[in-house]
């Protein structure tokens, strides 16, 4: 009995043992991996090429270029920068000169300080004017100006001369920002004190009230100029050119020639009158600065 059950146990493990073999040769057999000793260069060369070595560098990241510096041709030279800023101070300038049309709209009086430079018949008057602003197209104004002079080689002769002259100006601007174009009606007072030397050749050897020579008149003016009003109101003014023409006179006073026996003094003295009464006094570069309120 106990041989037999020997002899069972042997057989069933022998019989595992067989069915085990025969399922190991059927299942495919994994090829190995080839060591580093049997693998040839080609091998090895495709390995390297598909297996990226841990050592390489990275990416160079290439830096932006730098602009070339401008050469001597493209650099600005000084002309160029002072037209630029010429230019930039002319726009500026032109900004605030732009608006005075509307600041005088929107103001009613001004008042002007004036000095003629260039000035008939004396020359570097000074004076003023008071103006009112109708609208932006219009204005209205009295202006007074006021010169004398001494000649000094004439001094002796003709003495000194003072020249007064008081204007109601009317201004045109139009649609214009500054242009405008004045006309109106002036009134003249010239007057000259007589030199010593001609006073102690007259008849008698004094007379009273005749060392003074006045001359009034009235008569017409016209001109053309520019004003602007700019920050804070400021008024600038220029006159380019005036015309103040005597047509009238209503006072003349040469009591002199009545009474003087010098043939030449008279006509010198004559002449003077002439001059004084009708000569048009021609006006440049008339300045004039204020304010409006």
């Amino acid at each position: 009995m106990r041989v037999f059950f020997v002899s069972a146990l042997l057989l069933s493990v022998f019989v595992s043992f067989a069915s085990a073999e025969e399922t190991v040769k059927k299942s495919p057999m994994k090829k190995a991996t080839p060591s580093a000793k049997t693998v040839g260069k080609e091998t090895v060369k495709d390995l390297e090429k598909e297996i990226p070595k841990t050592g390489a560098p990275a990416e160079k990241v290439t830096p932006p270029e730098k602009p070339a510096p401008m050469t001597t041709q493209e650099q600005p030279t000084v002309l160029e920068e002072a037209k630029e800023t010429l230019e930039e101070s002319g726009k500026k300038l032109g900004a605030i000169v732009e608006d005075s049309r509307y600041r005088r709209g929107r103001t009613e009086w001004y008042i002007l300080g004036t000095y003629s430079p260039l000035d008939l018949i004396i020359p570097s008057k000074f004076g003023g004017t008071v103006g009112y602003n109708s609208s932006a197209s219009r204005s209205w104004e009295f202006e007074y100006v006021r010169g004398s002079a001494a000649v000094p080689f004439l001094t002796e002769d003709i003495g000194s001369m003072t020249d007064q002259r008081m204007s109601l100006i009317t201004r045109s601007f139009a649609a214009r920002n500054s242009f405008n174009v004045f006309y109106g009606i002036s009134y003249f007072d010239f007057n000259t004190h007589l030199g010593s030397a001609i006073i102690s050749r007259l008849s008698g050897g004094s007379v009273p009230n005749i060392d003074l020579l006045h001359i009034q008149s009235l008569g017409l003016n016209f001109g053309i100029g520019n004003r602007w009003t700019v920050n804070r109101n400021i008024t600038l003014g220029v006159d380019w050119f005036s015309w103040y023409q005597p047509i009238v006179v209503t006072k003349k006073d040469d009591v002199f020639l009545d009474y003087v026996t010098n043939a030449n003094d008279r006509d010198d003295v004559d002449t003077a009158v002439k001059y004084a009464t009708y000569l048009p006094r021609l006006v440049f570069l008339k300045l004039q600065v204020g304010i409006a309120f």
